[in-house]
């Protein structure tokens, strides 16, 4: 599989993930972590996107899927790919670095579109990190973690807002970086008011906080729904 441009200013710097125990965690997108298993230690990865994770089958490659990682096992660096929210960047930043703990570096790549930038002001309360790389409208910065969050609570990062179509009202929960996280987008709403009768087994591909998929089950109990947040 093709790098994307991230991965590929990491690329770049190869020698500093050698014998290292590593994570990869934020946006992954490719198979950049395969090449990444035969220079380092060990490879763990920590995603939220459960599609990615089936895609990792090399038995040298430790996948953890989920909202929140548990890991035993000391990580040197982390390879963070920053990910387009910055509420989903503060949250896993948070995590992250509370889960780990001090002494770890970072590695942080990402397109300047997507806000990377700002890295700088955001990892600051967990120690210094600055801009060694850029290329193909991207960069790469690199830091050490001196003070990880002291606590961590994933219910402090969960939204809810109330959700009304008709005669049915929902409640959405969400974390940061997920679709449709704070509020209602006008044409989810426009599909909810017009959706027609529905049977059998429904398959809700990209399906972000669930809300297609939950109006569903609520409007028509009798459904099976699946809900599918990534189709990587």
């Amino acid at each position: 599989m093709t790098l994307t441009a991230p991965s590929e200013i990491a690329q770049r710097h190869l020698s500093l993930f050698d014998n290292k125990h590593l994570l990869l965690a934020g946006k992954l997108e490719d198979d950049f972590v395969q090449q990444l298993s035969q220079r380092a230690a060990s490879v763990t990865v920590f995603t939220t996107h459960h599609g990615f994770a089936t895609r990792q089958k090399k038995a040298s490659i430790t996948v953890h899927a989920g909202a929140t990682l548990e890991i035993d096992q000391h990580i040197d660096i982390v390879l963070f790919y920053w990910p387009k929210a910055k509420a989903e960047a503060d949250y896993l930043l948070a995590m992250l670095t509370h889960t780990l703990g001090k002494g770890v570096d970072w590695m942080v790549v990402g397109e300047n579109r997507s806000g990377i930038k700002s890295i700088e002001k955001r990892f600051a309360p967990y120690g210094p990190i600055s801009k060694h790389d850029a290329a193909r409208r991207c960069s790469m910065y690199y830091g050490t973690c001196y003070t990880p969050a002291s606590s961590f609570s994933l219910e402090d990062w969960f939204t809810d807002y109330p959700l009304t179509i008709g005669n049915t009202s929902l409640t959405i929960r969400a974390l940061p970086g997920v679709f449709s996280q704070k509020s209602l987008d006008d044409g989810t709403e426009l599909l909810l008011r017009h959706l027609p009768s529905i049977k059998g087994n429904i398959l809700d591909i990209g399906c972000g906080a669930g809300v297609i998929g939950s109006y569903i089950l609520a409007t028509h109990p009798d459904c099976q729904v699946t809900l599918v947040m990534s189709t990587i």
